[in-house]
């Protein structure tokens, strides 16, 4: 290897250090790739691994990246292209550089075909011999490609964290029964997000734990050692049982739990969390009496909530403003605005001035109480915005916050809006405006402002996504900059 590097032409770029080019190499290999949302992927490669781009340039790049094992861990299979013939092969040549490291698997599809299952399984049979060097599993794939999984059962001694969803076909009929147990020996298993049909899982063990669904019959009572809990209830194989378990059943004490993200508002005071400082409540529109809820169980645990994401309908002014004086460490704020009827009787005034009067709240007067003084990051979402008028009162958040003194209230370092309207909607010179006046109030880059406009129909399933990815790395920003690692 060393002597084919030092064969490469002499230049200023061929002179950079092997350990350097490394470096490079990892920062520019594909990890972590989610192109389960981008039609424009369907027609690249089926398996992807490693810094493909950098390994082209020269011989001498290409024969560092090939024998560096760590550039090869990260797995990509994408399930719905059209050029599967050579996966395989492909597949085992990056496994084999990957050397005996930890593999991170990706196996997504947006659709499958009623004969794919055949055309995946000797690629799933590749993945299979290697289970044992499993660290990362994440699949998004059919019924009939996740019962390809079963031999993995028992043979999982290293994986750490499963992404799994489940794409239901109407005309399938699959026993589940037998992958029940598919991930419940995991020895090493702290992260489960699961989408599907219901999967025993080492539930003692958890520190993370994501269900869109009802989860078993005693399994969140094992949660002992969750951190984070997101429980996103559907009618997934619902029953009688699930449907009372919440109110009559449950009651977890849970001093460890950092992180609760949760659908059903009453829920809430089934948790006991003293120590809980992000609270995500992902209802799609919070009713004065959930607001009164909320404030309820912040004051019962005593919570110093540092992150809080709601949907809210206005006017709520009263109900949002005695939530907030209740918060006062938060330091990030994801509100999103629903209007107050989407009938056409009700005209440009009245959804723009329960937006104006909901945001008001976050304007520092002199003559009165000042809420969140700890707020840093600012995301808002505003439904079926009608006029430039109902976002115009972010300029004076701006303006009250940076001119406020250190000891009432924090400068924000970052704002993102997202405005949402309809066709006829043209809100673009309202938008520009907005920007030039918020660009003109920032200090030394702060805050980074990003404006989105999107039509009210677009994106929708991808928010909540939005919301708790974003929370995760605020978070780990101020766990770095505390301890000065990743």
């Amino acid at each position: 290897m060393c002597s084919d590097y030092s064969r490469v032409p002499r230049g200023p770029i061929t002179l950079i250090p092997p350990d350097v080019l490394l470096e490079i190499f990892d920062a520019c290999r594909i990890v972590h790739e989610d192109t389960s949302e981008d039609p424009s992927s369907v027609h690249g490669l089926s398996v992807r691994a490693g810094p493909p781009a950098i390994a082209a340039v020269c011989q001498g790049w290409r024969d560092l990246a090939v024998h560096t094992p760590t550039l090869w861990t990260d797995v990509h299979i994408k399930l719905w292209s059209n050029n599967l013939s050579s996966a395989t092969r492909l597949l085992r040549v990056i496994l084999a550089r990957s050397a005996e490291l930890p593999l991170s698997i990706s196996m997504r599809s947006f659709e499958i075909e009623p004969d794919a299952p055949e055309a995946v399984e000797p690629l799933v049979n590749a993945l299979l011999e290697q289970s044992a060097r499993w660290s990362r599993l994440d699949v998004c794939v059919s019924e009939e490609v996740f019962h390809l999984l079963l031999p993995a059962q028992g043979r999982l001694p290293q994986l750490r964290s499963l992404r799994s969803r489940i794409l239901y076909r109407m005309t399938t009929r699959l026993d589940w029964a037998p992958f029940r147990d598919l991930f419940r020996d995991c020895p090493a298993l702290v992260d489960v997000e699961h989408w599907g049909p219901k999967l025993d899982f080492p539930w003692e063990q958890l520190v993370r734990l994501s269900l869109k669904g009802h989860p078993p019959p005693g399994a969140l009572e094992r949660t002992t050692r969750a951190r984070v809990l997101h429980l996103m209830e559907h009618p997934i194989e619902a029953s009688s049982y699930d449907k009372h378990l919440w109110e009559n059943a449950l009651h977890l004490e849970r001093p460890k739990l950092e992180k609760l993200a949760i659908r059903i508002v009453r829920r809430l005071r089934c948790v006991r969390a003293p120590n809980l400082t992000d609270c995500h409540i992902l209802k799609s529109m919070m009713s004065p009496e959930d607001l009164g809820a909320v404030t309820k169980y912040v004051l019962a645990e005593s919570l110093r909530l540092t992150t809080l994401s709601i949907a809210v309908q206005p006017p709520i002014a009263q109900e949002l403003s005695e939530l907030l004086a209740h918060c006062p460490a938060l330091c990030l704020l994801q509100l999103r605005l629903v209007p107050i009827s989407w009938e056409p009787t009700y005209t440009v005034h009245h959804n723009t001035a329960a937006y104006s009067s909901a945001l008001s709240l976050l304007i520092i007067h002199r003559d009165h109480p000042v809420l969140l003084p700890a707020l840093r990051h600012l995301r808002l979402m505003m439904d079926y915005v009608l006029s430039a008028d109902a976002f115009a009162s972010l300029v004076d958040i701006f303006q009250s916050r940076s001119a406020a003194p250190d000891d009432i209230a924090v400068s924000l370092q970052s704002l993102e809006l997202r405005i949402r309207s309809g066709r006829e909607v043209d809100l673009t010179e309202g938008i520009s405006d907005l920007d030039v006046q918020l660009q003109s109030c920032r200090v030394e880059g702060l805050p980074a402002v990003s404006i989105y406009q999107e039509l009210i129909n677009e994106n929708r399933t991808s928010l909540r996504r939005i919301w708790l990815e974003v929370s995760y790395r605020l978070q780990r920003m101020r766990t770095k900059q505390v301890i000065t690692v990743c």
